[in-house]
C-alpha cells in the first residue's frame, strides 16, 4: 500500500516520501522508496508524520525542516570490533558482483564478514537478497542498505537511513 512520509535523517535533513513498506519492526522500517525507485531503511523514530499525498508531505516537510539545524555529513566511525573497522556483509548478488563490492569495502576500510550477528554495522543487499536474512538482521538490528548504489550513498555519507 502506498503511503507518504516525512522523515528526517541522522543528518535532520526533513523530507518526503512516496514509499510501500516492506517490513514494519519495532525500530526500523523497510520501505520501497516509489520515486527514486529503491529500497531503503528508515528508523521508526524519526518518521515524523503520514499524510494523504505527495504534496502534503512536501509542504510539511518544508515546515518541518525550520525546527532543525541541519548538520554536516561525515563518515560513520567503527562500531563493531577491535580492529577498528566497520563490519560489513554483502547478501543477494551475483558471485562477481559481490567480490567486486567485497574489494571496494576492504579498499574503504571496512572489515567483511560472511554471516549475520550482533557485531555487524551493516548488511548490504542485492536484487535476490532472502527475506530470513533479512529478517535476521532487522532482529538484530542491523542497518540495510539496498543495492550498489545504497552501498555507494553509504560510503560517501555514512548514511544507511534512508
Amino acid at each position: 500500500m502506498k503511503t507518504f512520509l516525512v522523515y528526517k535523517n541522522r543528518f535532520n535533513e526533513v523530507k518526503p516520501y512516496e514509499v510501500e513498506i516492506l517490513v514494519q519492526g519495532d525500530e526500523d522500517l523497510d520501505v520501497f522508496d516509489l520515486r527514486d525507485e529503491k529500497r531503503k531503511t528508515f528508523k521508526v523514530s524519526n518518521v515524523l508524520s503520514d499524510h494523504d499525498s505527495f504534496d502534503d508531505a512536501s509542504t510539511e516537510a518544508s515546515a518541518q525542516q525550520s525546527k532543525y539545524s541541519i548538520q554536516q555529513k561525515k563518515p560513520l566511525t567503527d562500531r563493531s570490533n577491535r580492529s577498528q573497522k566497520l563490519e560489513v556483509c554483502f547478501t543477494g548478488f551475483p558471485k562477481a558482483e559481490k567480490d567486486r563490492l567485497i574489494a571496494i569495502a576492504k579498499s574503504s576500510g571496512l572489515f567483511v564478514r560472511t554471516d549475520i550477528s550482533e557485531q555487524l554495522g551493516l548488511l548490504v543487499c542485492g536484487p535476490t537478497a532472502g527475506p530470513s536474512k533479512l529478517k535476521k538482521a532487522h532482529d538484530k538490528g542491523v542497518p540495510r542498505v539496498f543495492g550498489e548504489d545504497g552501498f555507494t550513498n553509504f560510503l560517501e555519507t555514512g548514511e544507511y537511513q534512508e
